[in-house]
């Protein structure tokens, strides 16, 4: 299944532009790309879809985009952001990459935004190399994105991989919220501690779905721990 490309723009005409041309590019790079015409729309495809990245107009008639990338990030999804964006003075392109990962002024150069999109990618998943981690009858494969108990095989997100990788390099040991902001969310400032909470119930449940053999413990006033 592609990974989704959200596009989130109030001007219906560029909607459209943005996902025929962007699909001609990234289709047979693994990405399906899908347009939004507002936030709650981008909240529903968030919720139920796995998103690889989003582009994101600061001028929406709804809100400002900055509101919507903190209020993502804050419910824990660690999901890259592009803005796209007729703001191009200096000053709103600094105030935007303090939540973004990049930024693109309108008008824009379809082949240079294609190249934007693949570079955050590549930034994005540098962290993901080949190798193996295990514990006990627990495998995590980073890469894959698959944590093994056993026959069971259950599919992570890149940021449950990344708790799971964090878990697992410190075995015993009781990790704090913030170690966990800093080693698997990307740390940019825009997370509250709320953010962990809700990663790591949404990883707990993934894992109590399938396996009682794996269970991540809250340690008062220390953090959590694998057991």
């Amino acid at each position: 299944m592609n990974e989704v490309i959200l596009c989130i723009d109030d001007e219906e005409d560029l909607i459209d532009l943005m996902e025929i041309n962007l699909n001609a590019a990234l289709n047979n790079n693994g990405y399906e790309v899908i347009g939004c015409l507002n936030t709650e729309m981008a909240k529903r495809f968030i919720k139920k879809e796995n998103i690889a990245l989003i582009l994101l107009d600061r001028n929406l008639i709804t809100e400002d985009g900055l509101d919507f990338i903190k209020d993502i990030k804050n419910l824990g999804y660690d999901i890259p952001f592009i803005i796209v964006s007729a703001l191009s003075l200096p000053t709103e392109r600094v105030k935007g990459l303090s939540y973004a990962d990049d930024y693109i002024s309108k008008p824009f150069n379809f082949e240079e935004l294609v190249a934007r999109i693949q570079a955050v990618l590549r930034r994005y998943k540098k962290d993901f190399t080949k190798n193996v981690l295990k514990y006990k009858n627990i495998t995590l494969e980073i890469e894959a994105k698959e944590l093994s108990v056993e026959e069971i095989v259950i599919q992570l997100s890149p940021l449950e991989t990344r708790i799971m990788k964090c878990f697992m390099q410190n075995v015993g040991k009781s990790l704090s919220r913030e170690f966990l902001l800093k080693n698997a969310w990307d740390n940019k400032g825009n997370y509250h501690d709320n953010s962990v909470n809700v990663g790591i119930k949404r990883l707990r449940k993934k894992i109590e779905k399938e396996t009682k053999d794996i269970k991540i413990k809250s340690i008062r006033n220390e953090g959590y721990k694998l057991c």
